[in-house]
């Protein structure tokens, strides 16, 4: 057999779009969809209206977070959160962790769009504050501190958790 009959492309077309799924789910977060939909299911238009979407992609938007397995539909055509978007993504909750996909929608997926350009400069692809104190900033907006603090906690608070478990804390 050929090499040609045994390679498919694939996984190089599933990698060369793999940016599809992270940004519907970054947009979902940043639309606050998962929390709108912690009160209870909803069908297109109420989601529609709630939210602000346009008429032309909201439908295709729920039915790719479905698919992700972000959304389950109900046999009345009516949208809820999947057990895990509902644990991790309704932002009232302790669990929360969408401050990630917020920071990653805001700040690293444009920083990743330069990659190329930051291979061939060597330049810093992440937006710098004029100042160049990207803390300083921060901290004059309490929304963005909340927003920073959000998505740092969504990764420390599975390492605190691992740590917990794994280390012998008696002595502390």
């Amino acid at each position: 057999m050929a090499d040609d009959d045994v390679l498919s492309p694939d996984p190089i077309l599933e990698l060369g779009t793999a940016y599809f799924a992270s940004r519907a789910l970054m947009s979902a977060v940043e639309l606050d969809l998962f929390t709108a939909l912690a009160e209870g299911p909803a069908g297109l238009e109420e989601i529609r209206e709630r939210l602000g979407l346009h008429r032309r992609a909201a439908g295709d938007f729920l039915e790719a977070l479905t698919a992700l397995g972000m959304l389950e539909r109900t046999g009345d055509d009516r949208y809820r959160n999947s057990a895990l978007a509902a644990r991790y993504l309704d932002r009232g909750r302790p669990s929360y962790v969408g401050g990630f996909a917020e920071l990653s929608g805001t700040a690293l997926f444009p920083a990743w769009t330069r990659l190329t350009e930051g291979l061939r400069s060597g330049e810093p692809q992440v937006e710098q504050p004029k100042d160049g104190d990207f803390f300083a900033r921060t901290y004059q907006d309490p929304g963005r501190v909340r927003r920073f603090l959000s998505s740092m906690d969504a990764v420390n608070g599975r390492l605190a958790e691992e740590l917990a478990r794994c280390v012998d804390w008696s002595r502390y």
